[in-house]
């Protein structure tokens, strides 16, 4: 059927794009705006409308995204269709976005202040290589495809947050599964947690891991059939001999 003022918004919607992004320019901040004036592909401004599921804000918003000519990229949202927005709304805007603005025109990270707590080295470098990786792969797309992945993005961080969280309240104060020598302690010996005297203990009482005598008549140790234990045990084996060859080799 046939909406009249669907129509009408239609034809609306190229002309209120255009006093938008006239009085973004207008509105950015000086240094940005001195970039423009030198040459105007400096920070290309994108204008649409995308609907919003949530019912506690407005049903359209009006997106302004912004791309520099270093690749950095920003965006805002104004809870109004376009024809709906007025200078006053885009200046609000632009001055809530300025400091995220201004660091993208310097090529620049934005982090808001107090948004974000103290990292370890570690994740420094992982949220460098996040950034870049981000960077990398939104240069060449649509101002529209970049809010759509935003979008999806924040969705998959906030349940990654939510699932960390979680993870953190199941366990033990200290951050990690208690040891057996109590939080923050080295954990003790094997011989005090594993039966029978530690590994070979262990060992011996699995099945078929009894000991016997190799071919040259030598008693063999039932940890020496195991990966991993053969090198120990051999080590004590050379270890005791030396030890007892030393001894005999003084009382001579």
């Amino acid at each position: 059927m046939f909406d009249p003022g669907a129509a009408k918004a239609r034809q609306a919607a190229p002309s209120a794009s255009r006093n938008i992004v006239s009085w973004v320019r207008e509105e950015m901040p000086a240094a940005i705006k001195a970039s423009l004036a030198r040459d105007p592909s400096a920070v290309m401004v994108n204008v649409r409308e995308v609907a919003c599921g949530d019912p506690s804000c407005s049903p359209i918003d009006t997106v302004l995204a912004f791309v520099f000519a270093n690749g950095r990229r920003a965006m805002t949202g104004i809870p109004a269709e376009m024809a709906q927005v007025m200078r006053e709304d885009v200046a609000r805007a632009i001055g809530d976005l300025e400091p995220e603005l201004t660091a993208a025109h310097e090529d620049r990270d934005y982090v808001p202040p107090g948004a974000m707590p103290p990292l370890s080295v570690e994740a420094d470098a992982a949220l460098d290589r996040l950034r870049a990786a981000l960077r990398r792969e939104l240069v060449g797309l649509s101002a529209g495809d970049v809010v759509g992945i935003c979008a999806s993005l924040i969705d998959t961080l906030e349940q990654i947050e939510e699932d960390q969280l979680r993870q953190a309240e199941a366990l033990p104060p200290g951050g990690g599964l208690p040891l057996p020598g109590g939080a923050g302690l080295q954990p003790p010996p094997l011989e005090t947690v594993l039966p029978g005297g530690g590994v070979a203990g262990l060992v011996a009482g699995l099945p078929g891991a009894g000991g016997g005598q190799s071919s040259t008549g030598a008693p063999t140790s039932s940890a020496a059939s195991l990966p991993g234990i053969a090198t120990a045990a051999g080590s004590s084996s050379s270890s005791s001999s030396s030890s007892s060859s030393s001894s005999s080799s003084s009382s001579s």
